[in-house]
């Protein structure tokens, strides 16, 4: 960055992003291997381009969603960090002999999340950037910028390397934690999961095939056939929603919760955050989340019912 140009943001915040860590996978055959693991359409990710993706274990379960975005021959991985270890290793596994190399740049290298800001003004900040749509991956100078998620950006670069942009935009830019970021992801509908949720739930529960996560065109991975199933012959009982309540007590991922009174599970917790109001990602019955409202109690643990409030309409397009 040689220069700093003068733009003026009106909105969104900055923050770094240690709950994200960096996975890059090379190799002649690094595009046929991944295709053949992960829910999205890999081949067709052109060089420059980055999508949400998933992997699932054989029963179909999503073991992980990440955001995937590709450079030339090279592929980068952002997961949450508390899976990194295990989800390379479980990979690793599957690699036998084909010419792949799963490196961890977790340590090489710093992420800054600029969420719910214009991105041209962004772009503005860096002479010479041009960020013209989402689901783009560009590298300018010594930074690479990715546009996945709605109105948002992550920056990467070696550690060294982010003073100077942290500044510029922490001129225009509040700074913002973790919880501000939670609760960014977790109203715009993205699923992250962790250790108590990995393996809970089919990727179409997670809504992975309404955010272009899953794609039923290409050929067999871990689970597809369960998955493809349940799209062709059957139908997807429980969704992800957004909820709220005035409850103080946290949901934890991972919580399994019943109606006031009852004893069946009818969800599950895959995100939470605490502000002003407690805001949730819950795999729901679709019953529910018809109905707008329900008296939710945890079938593990102490949560007296409380009212929690289904705040996110099911689109027609489901099945």
């Amino acid at each position: 960055m040689n220069q700093i140009e003068d733009a003026t943001m009106d909105k969104g915040f900055i923050t770094d992003l240690p709950v994200l860590t960096l996975i890059e996978i090379n190799g002649a055959d690094a595009i046929e291997f991944l295709h053949g693991q992960f829910t999205s359409d890999v081949a067709g990710l052109a060089s420059g381009e980055a999508t949400l993706s998933a992997w699932c274990d054989p029963k179909g379960r999503t073991i992980a969603t990440f955001i995937l975005a590709r450079l030339g021959d090279r592929f980068w991985l952002l997961l949450p960090e508390s899976l990194s270890a295990a989800f390379m290793q479980r990979l690793q596994m599957y690699v036998l002999r084909a010419d792949v190399n799963i490196v961890d740049l977790g340590q090489q290298s710093t992420m800054i999340g600029i969420v719910d800001a214009s991105l041209n003004k962004v772009a503005a900040l860096h002479p010479g950037l041009e960020i013209n749509q989402e689901q783009t991956v560009i590298q300018h100078d010594e930074y690479t910028f990715i546009s996945c998620l709605t109105d948002s950006l992550i920056v990467i670069a070696n550690p060294t390397k982010t003073q100077e942009p942290w500044r510029a935009y922490q001129a225009h830019l509040p700074h913002a934690g973790r919880l501000e970021w939670e609760l960014a992801n977790i109203r715009k509908g993205l699923p992250w999961l962790g250790g108590q949720t990995s393996g809970l739930f089919l990727p179409q529960e997670l809504n992975l095939d309404t955010l272009g996560a899953l794609a039923y065109h290409k050929g067999c991975y871990p689970g597809q056939e369960i998955i493809a199933r349940l799209r062709f012959r059957g139908q997807v009982k429980r969704r992800l929603c957004y909820a709220s309540t005035d409850n103080r007590t946290i949901l934890q991922p991972g919580a399994r919760l019943a109606s006031a009174g009852g004893e069946k599970n009818i969800g599950t917790v895959v995100n939470s955050a605490l502000d002003a109001k407690q805001e949730l990602l819950i795999v729901l019955d679709r019953s529910l989340m018809e109905a707008g409202q329900f008296v939710g109690r945890l079938i593990d643990g102490e949560f007296p019912g409380w009212p929690i409030n289904v705040e996110y309409e099911i689109n027609s397009g489901y099945s």
